[in-house]
């Protein structure tokens, strides 16, 4: 990256020279003037913040061209494509105004208000040179206005961090370009609606003006004015050249004290222009991008510098004045201070000599240029191109007319349709909306039929199992009751019974013992005995059968014994 001369010698250059000032009639003697040049015809567009007036005038000869006020206080204004046009922007910087010049008068043709979507007001405005679009900016959000398209408001893009500066391509229709807070700079598509590149500048700097180069060999320059943030105070100012195309920063020129208001390439020369708020004008070379020549504006508080492309002068806005500066290739230091220009009678025979030699100047360079077969090949190539376009306008143009014709007899055909359609549109949600009412109700009605039913439902079951379980713990408490009761009363017998047995097996034992008694008494006495012995027999047998009758009664008390016994194994604790 080239870097600049700073020091107080210059290279060999141009030389500067003012030949024409312009006190504007009409403003205040503190009045800053902004100017605009007009890009065919040799008109300066002359306004100042916050004043009403806006006046035209002819910087060939001196003559005003149009002077009146407008209805809002102008914060910028600039010319349009059209001839006579202008657009201003008001100081609030809330909404533009479109003015056609007639009988040296403005006559107001359209207000354009800020959309209330946008809460920032506009930024400052570009407008291009062949077509009629106005570029601006509101926070991050650019913003297109085309007369083509009824000045409606267009967002082309979104820039992070906020915009600060932004530029129309003169040659490249559809290339526009932003700068912003986050140190970036964003080339855009505007017939694609995109972000063709981005590319960083330089920390700490914020970019005040963009610029691209009207040359068709330097299409892909772009030269930008820069300041520190620095607040309110005044900052240096910097230059830098960039080629957008790659993103790559070509030159930083830097020795301007104060904020640079515009910087350029001139359009034949090769030089670079930058003015900067104190009134210095610096000539850097496009070779090497060196300091070539300083001009200091003596008493001057610049507000703007524009080229008039159709002589290469340059236009300077100061205080209630408007000024044109000559740019002279002498062959000497170029380090030029103005002079007076007040022409006395004395003086008026050398003023016509310089504006002889300037006038061969220039007819030298004119022819110079016409011999050239590059500039004539660019030259029919670039009328070919406005033609083409120019051509392919008009068939738009017609085609856009025959459209609308055939929108119009649509929208007539249609108006009748579209109010049936209304009516039916508007029966139709009636009976939807009553028929929703209706569904609802319904559904509603149903759900609490519903729910009521499987309650009651659901209570009739409870109950009834309930009942069910009821009866079941009573029949059971029943049951273990009577089996109790039955037990009690076996056990009961059991008790008789075992006492019984118990006494009859005691008397059965001794029944024993006395019959064995009986018996030794009768082995004893066997022989004496024999007839006592029979009747002991006799007695015995009968004995025997009773003994006999009793044990089947002892077998029937053991069989129910065991019958008792079996029901007293069960566990009543289950």
């Amino acid at each position: 990256m080239a870097d600049d001369n700073e020091s107080g010698e210059t290279e060999t250059g141009p030389q500067l020279l003012r030949i024409l000032d312009r006190t504007l009639p009409d403003f205040s003697s503190t009045s800053i003037v902004q100017i605009d040049v007009h890009p065919h015809e040799p008109w300066v567009l002359c306004t100042a913040t916050s004043f009403c007036l806006v006046q035209v005038w002819n910087y060939e000869d001196g003559t005003q061209v149009a002077s009146g006020e407008v209805w809002e206080a102008v914060g910028k204004a600039k010319f349009l494509m059209q001839r006579d046009w202008i657009v201003v922007q008001d100081s609030f910087r809330r909404h533009f105004a479109i003015y056609e010049m007639k009988a040296s008068k403005w006559q107001h043709i359209k207000r354009v208000e800020q959309s209330p979507d946008y809460v920032n007001a506009y930024g400052s405005m570009v407008v291009h040179e062949s077509l009629p679009c106005v570029l601006t900016y509101s926070g991050s959000d650019l913003i297109l206005l085309d007369s083509r398209q009824n000045w409606d408001e267009m967002k082309l893009g979104y820039h992070h961090g906020g915009v600060t500066a932004v530029a129309f391509h003169p040659i490249e229709l559809g290339i526009v370009a932003s700068a912003g807070y986050n140190n970036t700079i964003t080339i855009w598509d505007v017939d694609g609606m995109s972000n063709v590149r981005t590319f960083y500048t330089e920390r700490g700097l914020i970019v005040k003006s963009i610029e691209f180069s009207g040359r068709l060999s330097k299409k892909s320059l772009m030269i930008t004015a820069d300041s520190l943030r620095s607040g309110s105070s005044p900052s240096p100012g910097t230059v830098r050249v960039f080629d957008f195309k790659r993103g790559v920063c070509l030159a930083k020129l830097t020795g301007h004290s104060v904020d640079v208001k515009s910087a350029f390439l001139h359009p034949r020369l090769p030089y670079l222009f930058s003015a900067s708020e104190d009134g210095e004008i610096r000539v850097w070379s496009e070779l090497d991008y060196k300091l070539v020549a300083s001009y200091v504006c003596e008493s001057l508080v610049l507000k703007g510098m524009a080229l008039c492309k159709n002589s290469g002068v340059l236009m300077v806005g100061s205080t209630k004045k408007f000024s044109l500066i000559e740019v002279l290739e002498g062959g000497r230091k170029a380090w030029v201070s103005e002079k007076r220009m007040e022409r006395e009678p004395e003086n008026e025979a050398a003023h016509a000599k310089l504006l002889e030699l300037e006038t061969k100047i220039r007819n030298v360079v004119s022819e110079m240029e016409l011999k050239s077969e590059i500039i004539r090949d660019v030259r029919a190539q670039h009328q070919e191109e406005g033609r083409a376009q120019a051509e392919r306008i008009w068939k738009l143009e017609l085609a856009v007319n025959s459209l609308k014709a055939v929108v119009l007899s649509l929208e007539a055909e249609g108006t009748s349709m579209k109010d049936g359609r209304a009516g039916l549109l508007d029966k139709l949600e009636k009976s939807k909306m009553e028929l929703e009412t209706k569904i609802r109700n319904a559904v509603s009605k149903m759900k609490l039929k519903w729910k009521s039913e499987i309650i009651h439902d659901v209570r009739a079951q409870h109950q009834e199992e309930a009942r069910a379980q009821a009866d079941r713990v009573w029949k059971l408490e029943s049951a273990v009751n009577g089996l109790k009761e039955v037990v009690q009363k076996l056990e009961v017998e059991a008790t008789r019974m075992k006492d019984e047995t118990t006494a009859f097996l005691d008397k059965l034992e001794k029944s024993k013992m006395e019959c064995e008694s009986v018996i030794e008494e009768l082995t004893a006495n066997h022989q004496p005995k024999e007839k006592a012995q029979k009747e002991r027999q006799q007695h015995l047998g009968t004995e025997a059968e009773k003994s006999e009758t009793e044990a089947e009664e002892l077998r029937t008390v053991q069989v129910l014994e065991t019958k008792l016994e079996m029901p007293l194994l069960i566990d009543w604790s289950s």
